[in-house]
């Protein structure tokens, strides 16, 4: 029984870890697209 529950806490561990290694890439995509629009804006409405 100890066992399994080892088994489950290092699962649960490895699904966090996933989880916050996807939401890092979505936290850089989302960095990197609101520069790119801000940067566009700025071109778009001449003050750039």
């Amino acid at each position: 029984m100890a066992m399994n529950i080892c088994q489950r806490v290092i699962r649960l561990e490895e699904t966090v870890e996933r989880i916050s290694e996807a939401l890092d890439g979505f936290i850089e995509n989302a960095n990197h697209n609101a520069i790119v629009s801000n940067k566009k804006h700025r071109t778009d409405s001449g003050r750039f």
